[in-house]
C-alpha cells in the first residue's frame, strides 16, 4: 500500500502540475489591457446575446447574482440600456417597474435559484430568452457571466464572460458599502494562494 510520504509527495507533484499548468484559476491578475469598464463589458455581453437570440425576440433580465443588489442592479440597468439602445430585441421591464407583478417571484428571484427556474419566470413573462448572469468581484478586478436561456428548451443560447477594473466608477459606486474589505487576491503562486 502507500505511505504517507509518498501520498504527500504524489500530492504535492500534483498541486504544483496543477498550479504550473494554470488550471486552479491562479494565473495571476489579467493584464490591464485585458480589463474593461462596466460598461464596455455591458455592451460586448449584449453583442453576445444578439449574436445568438433571434432578432425581435423578446428578453428580460430575471435573474443577476452579485455580493449587493446594488451591483446587480448596475449591471442590469446597462444591458438593458444596451439592449434597447441596439433595437435587436425587446426588452421586457423587470424589477421596481414591475413590482406588483414580481411579488410572487420574490423567493425565486434571491438569487438561491437555478437557471431553471428563471426559466419558469420567463414563461411567466411571456419572452423568449431570459437573461441571467454573475458578477463576482476579486482583488485587482471583477468578472462578469452573462447567459441566455431559451425559454422554451432551456438550452443555452449565449454565454458570454468580461474581466471588469475595480477602479470603473461606477462599479465603485455600487461597490461602496462593501467598505475597505480586501477581496482575496488572485496571486500567480497557486501554492501560496491555497496556503
Amino acid at each position: 500500500m502507500y505511505n504517507m510520504k509518498s501520498l504527500l509527495a504524489v500530492s504535492k507533484w500534483l498541486l504544483l502540475a496543477l498550479a504550473g499548468a494554470g488550471v486552479m484559476g491562479c494565473a495571476g491578475a489579467p493584464p490591464a489591457k485585458d480589463l474593461m469598464s462596466l460598461d464596455e463589458a455591458a455592451a460586448a455581453a449584449a453583442a453576445a446575446v444578439e449574436a445568438a437570440v433571434p432578432p425581435g425576440a423578446e428578453i428580460a433580465i430575471v435573474q443577476l447574482e452579485a455580493p449587493l443588489p446594488g451591483i446587480a442592479d448596475a449591471v442590469a440597468d446597462r444591458l438593458n440600456a444596451r439592449f434597447v439602445a441596439n433595437r435587436n430585441l425587446i426588452v421586457l421591464v423587470r424589477g421596481k417597474a414591475l413590482s406588483p407583478v414580481d411579488g410572487e417571484h420574490q423567493f425565486q428571484m434571491s438569487g438561491l435559484v437555478s437557471d431553471e427556474s428563471a426559466v419558469g419566470i420567463g414563461h411567466y413573462l411571456g419572452v423568449k430568452a431570459v437573461i441571467t448572469g454573475t458578477f463576482e468581484r476579486f482583488g485587482n478586478f471583477s468578472q462578469l457571466w452573462v447567459r441566455a436561456v431559451d425559454v422554451k428548451t432551456s438550452r443555452l443560447l449565449a454565454m458570454h464572460s468580461a474581466l471588469i477594473r475595480n477602479d470603473d466608477l461606477i462599479l465603485a459606486e455600487a461597490t461602496k458599502p462593501l467598505g475597505t474589505q480586501k477581496a482575496p487576491a488572485v496571486t500567480k503562486n497557486a501554492l501560496a494562494h491555497l496556503n
